[in-house]
């Protein structure tokens, strides 16, 4: 059935009822290329059916992995680190967490086991940076050719001849899917010796460089950290597969639901299942109470605030001031989806890691990103008033009332749709 081209979402009287969570896309993508890496055949549970996962799933088809559902599972046999198929061209549409991972695990296995890979995308694909990351690899010896323009896919490995004795340098103050990439991809050629990673510039995004590491452990492989700078992957290291993964509720999908029951459940609860008790992969959701107050420094997937928080949040999905919540402190986004209800109070400070667009009404404040421009303009599609700086926007204006596009992402739609449940127009 083919997909509406859009949807006309009314406003809501309420919600209520069960919603069953998809598996984290975060995770979903990882745990596929493991298992199309390690030896031994994976059964993935509740994993996230979504236009990256299907694209990651074909490439690793075309690669030579046996692949085969069973029931609620989707079973991977693994090529055991070693290449099946040695020339291939991939199309992985718009999903960077195929793109990436892929890019750097094909560079290693061409230059050592001989091959040539071709991997494109979409026209939108082709304007997603990817350079610091092949920066990273030309160094080792890796023959990467950007096909279009320098640092952009589409992207051409072949051949090579790689030298590992030297650490290997990453940027970390850009995106830490370069790094990711790399910790998925090196322990496929650590068989000789230790492999070092280092970090040039301040890490963003820790908490998924977390959920890339318990995941490598799952196969296998435990990598040595130094604090963030610094990684080592021992010498000897082999993907294993672990038999079964069950891939774990979205984090960024709860927190939506979350926001929705919090605001406008109706007579009953609104029950969110497929959330598990082990959040230590993806976080978890903080909820402070109307008597609660936080002070320190935290890291979560969402964050509602009914009472006070005046600390230091590094947040990945979203953020709820509720009614009577009041935020005093500095607030570090993933990506900007804030939502602050009447009555609510935001008067802190917001750093926007990687901007994609909010479509929440936000009270006067300051937001910084790293986006410039691209984010200024994803602001000022979503709200009446944005005055823009150098590094910053100040937002003074209501939710702007025009039509929404949310151009190949998944979080607009969901704000709109929260928005609506909102009551907002």
């Amino acid at each position: 059935m083919a997909a509406p081209a859009f949807l006309d979402i009314p406003p809501l009287i309420g919600v209520r009822g069960t919603v069953r969570l998809p598996g984290s896309k975060s995770i979903s993508n990882r745990v596929l290329l493991l298992a199309g890496l390690s030896a031994g055949t994976t059964r993935v549970i509740d994993l996230l059916d979504s236009d990256d996962t299907r694209v990651m799933i074909e490439a690793l088809r075309t690669l030579g992995c046996a692949i085969e559902r069973d029931e609620d599972a989707l079973c991977i046999t693994g090529l055991g680190g070693r290449l099946a198929v040695h020339e291939a061209k991939l199309f992985l549409g718009n999903a960077g967490t195929a793109m990436r991972p892929l890019a750097a695990a094909l560079a290693l296995l061409a230059g050592t086991q001989g091959g040539r890979f071709e991997l494109s995308g979409v026209a939108r694909m082709h304007e997603r940076p990817i350079g610091d990351l092949v920066d990273a690899l030309r160094p080792l010896g890796c023959e990467i050719r950007c096909l279009g323009q320098e640092g952009y896919p589409p992207l051409r490995l072949e051949g090579g001849s790689l030298s590992l004795r030297a650490p290997i340098r990453v940027r970390g103050d850009v995106s830490s899917q370069f790094l990711t990439a790399l910790l998925l991809a090196l322990p496929l050629v650590a068989g000789e010796r230790d492999v070092v990673i280092e970090v040039e510039g301040e890490l963003i995004s820790k908490p998924y460089i977390e959920i890339t590491l318990a995941l490598l452990a799952r196969f296998g492989t435990t990598v040595q950290r130094d604090g963030w700078r610094r990684f080592t992957i021992p010498q000897g290291s082999a993907y294993v597969s672990p038999g079964a993964v069950y891939v774990e509720g979205d984090a960024s999908s709860a927190s939506y639901f979350i926001a929705a029951g919090a605001i406008a459940a109706s007579g009953e609860p609104l029950r969110i299942e497929g959330v598990v008790e082990n959040v230590k992969l993806s976080g978890q959701a903080l909820v402070v109470g109307e008597k609660g107050r936080v002070t320190g420094r935290v890291e979560v997937a969402s964050l509602a605030v009914y009472g006070q928080f005046d600390g230091h949040v590094a947040v990945r999905e979203s953020v709820l001031i509720a009614t009577g919540g009041k935020f005093t402190g500095e607030l570090e986004m993933l990506r900007p989806s804030l939502s602050v209800q009447e009555g609510g109070v935001f008067q802190g400070n917001v750093k926007i890691v990687e901007p994609a667009a909010t479509f929440q009404p936000v009270p006067r404040g300051r937001i910084s990103t790293a986006g410039g421009a691209a984010a200024i303009a994803a602001l000022e599609a979503a709200f009446a008033l944005v005055r823009a700086g150098h590094a910053h926007a100040i937002v003074t204006g209501p939710l702007n009332k025009a039509a929404i596009h949310a151009a190949g992402h998944d979080v607009p739609g969901h704000t709109e749709w929260l928005a609506r449940a909102c009551g907002l127009p």
